[in-house]
């Protein structure tokens, strides 16, 4: 077993749900953020894959869904979903990644609707996270709006070539 999977055996198969404010006073109910357990990924599927999909895309053949639920169900991946009034309106995929220093917890995709509502509070679940599984810190694969939005530093550009 590796020291990856040790500290995620270690940190609990499921934390508690957190509590995004997500209410506001728009009638809408409040916003849950989720880390799905890796047994009940199958039974969230259906709903989070075309939530997924745009941003699985962008990643040019690095992984695709397939594969991403491949690694989400051997725990080599985890799911993040937010919930509001019973659906879910966003997911993020996230995956620890061994440095020769440092473990980091990488969120690999993020996706859905509502950012404002969830953002900080689905980032800061994913810090809580990160810490229990013993890394060092968070780093995200995406465009620079979301270094803004989260409150993010950039630190550096992935740029990329498709060879054929």
């Amino acid at each position: 077993m590796s020291e990856q999977q040790v500290a995620m055996e270690q940190a609990g198969p499921a934390i508690s749900p957190y509590l995004a404010d997500g209410n506001d006073g728009d009638g809408r109910g409040r916003t849950t953020i989720w880390l799905v357990p890796t047994r009940l990924v199958p039974a969230v599927w259906d709903d989070v894959a075309p939530i997924l999909k745009p941003a699985v895309e962008l990643a040019a053949g690095r992984h695709s869904l397939e594969t991403t639920f491949d690694q989400l169900r051997s725990g080599h991946m985890q799911l993040f979903v937010a919930v509001q009034d019973d659906a879910a309106k966003a997911a993020a995929v996230t995956q620890v990644l061994e440095y020769p220093n440092a473990n980091w917890l990488v969120v690999l995709f993020c996706a859905g609707k509502g950012l404002p509502e969830w953002g900080r509070d689905g980032i800061e679940a994913i810090e809580d996270w990160a810490r229990r599984c013993g890394c060092s810190g968070v780093e995200i694969v995406g465009r620079a709006g979301w270094a803004m939005a989260l409150g993010y530093e950039k630190s550096a550009s992935i740029i990329q070539k498709v060879l054929s």
